[in-house]
This record gives structure tokens, C-alpha cells and sequence, in this order.
């Protein structure tokens, strides 16, 4: 599946690179992109494809893995696991909608002023394909990290690493880490890390509201409190 996928990438290479750089192209100056090495452009494709087929076969993998392991679990887990893993799935869809939508246009804009400000000498910008390509991907692969924390806590849970009792009662300690997670992403502007410290906040309280959900609606047998 990966290796058709991969296949299919590569066929439409174009177009992928076109949808993760157009806002760039629109925005910055000189509305081109270049390359500095004759076999950089191939390699390039190469990669961004192999990346996008594990992208989009992400979920059939996970798909995959719980179609191996459900035949060993018991019908209340059965249950707590088809729900644990639509909220990965819709975790994983939210993440890159919201990295496309916001994060990505935020950090563009920002560092973009310093082309378009500079009133002093001409400052030009040359987005270098390899590198621009690799930036973005890095801030979609950080954000889905991000985002699947949640998922890494509910394990730890039901692994009785960690217990409920010590994420609600030291909550202000996970917000202040939101805080600084926020000044790595984002810009240096305040509006947007408070906007999305903010948003990891609700999403903390959500994973909370959750867990008590799957402790008394699914009857887990682990002790998560």
C-alpha cells in the first residue's frame, strides 16, 4: 500500500508541492522557487513523496495494527479501543487542517515582514525548494507530535505509568508547558502563542472529560484515578 501510494505521489508531485507552497508563492516577491544542485529537484520529489505516502497510509497502518490486535481483547476493551482510536484518526485529520490553516500562514507572514518592510536596502527572498519543502514538513510532523500527546496520556494511563488524580490537580503545571510549547511553534507575537496556548488548554480539558467518559460509560478494568 505504501509502495502504490508512494507511486501515485510521485505521478502527482506537482500538484502536492503546489498545495504546501502556494501561500508562500502568492506572498512572497519574487513568486518563484529556486534549486541550487541539478539533482536537487529529483531527490526532492523523492522525499516529499515518500513522506506524503506515509502521511496518507498512516491510518490504514494503525488500521492494520488494530485489526492484528483486537482477536486478544476483551469486549469492554474492544469497546474503549474502537473509540481511543477515532480519536487518534480525528486528532490526526484536526492536526493538519490546523497546521495548513493557521500555524503555517502565521509563522509565512511573520517572517515574510522582513522582506516586505525593509525600507532601508532591498532585501530579497529566494525560497530554496529542498529547504522550504523540509521547514514545512517539520512544522507538520511537530504539530502531529503535539497533537497525539493526548494519546501518549491515555496510554500512560492505561498503563498506570501516570494517574488521573495528578493531570487534574497539577494542571497549572501542564499550562505553563502550553506556554512554552506555543513560543516554539509560533512566531514572536502574543496574540498568536496566547491563541495557541489557549488551544492546547481546551484540548487538555477535552482528553480530561474524555477519560472520566471511557472510565464510567466503558467499565475499563484499569484503575486510571
Amino acid at each position: 500500500m505504501i509502495f502504490f501510494t508512494f507511486i501515485s505521489c510521485y505521478l502527482y508531485i506537482n500538484q502536492i508541492i503546489y498545495i504546501i507552497v502556494n501561500y508562500l508563492l502568492y506572498n512572497m516577491n519574487s513568486h518563484r522557487l529556486i534549486f541550487t544542485k541539478i539533482t536537487e529537484v529529483f531527490y526532492t520529489y523523492l522525499q516529499i513523496s515518500l513522506t506524503f505516502s506515509l502521511l496518507i497510509c498512516f491510518p490504514f497502518i494503525i488500521l492494520q495494527i488494530w485489526l492484528f490486535i483486537i482477536p486478544g481483547l476483551y469486549k469492554t476493551e474492544k469497546l474503549f479501543f474502537n473509540f481511543f482510536l477515532i480519536i487518534i484518526l480525528f486528532i490526526y485529520i484536526i492536526s493538519i487542517l490546523f497546521s495548513y490553516k493557521i500555524i503555517i500562514p502565521k509563522i509565512l507572514n511573520f517572517f515574510l515582514l522582513f522582506e516586505k518592510e525593509n525600507l532601508y536596502f532591498p532585501l530579497h527572498f529566494e525560497a530554496r525548494l529542498k529547504e522550504y519543502l523540509n521547514t514545512i514538513l517539520f512544522i507538520y510532523i511537530y504539530m502531529l507530535f503535539c497533537f497525539q500527546i493526548p494519546t501518549f496520556v491515555i496510554i500512560l494511563l492505561y498503563l498506570k505509568i501516570i494517574n488521573l488524580k495528578n493531570l487534574i490537580n497539577k494542571r497549572k503545571y501542564i499550562y505553563i508547558f502550553f506556554l512554552l510549547l506555543s513560543s516554539l511553534i509560533v512566531p514572536p507575537e502574543i496574540f498568536n502563542q496566547l491563541f495557541l496556548s489557549l488551544f492546547f488548554c481546551i484540548f487538555y480539558e477535552v482528553v480530561i472529560l474524555l477519560i472520566l467518559f471511557f472510565i464510567k460509560f466503558f467499565n475499563i478494568r484499569i484503575e486510571l484515578v
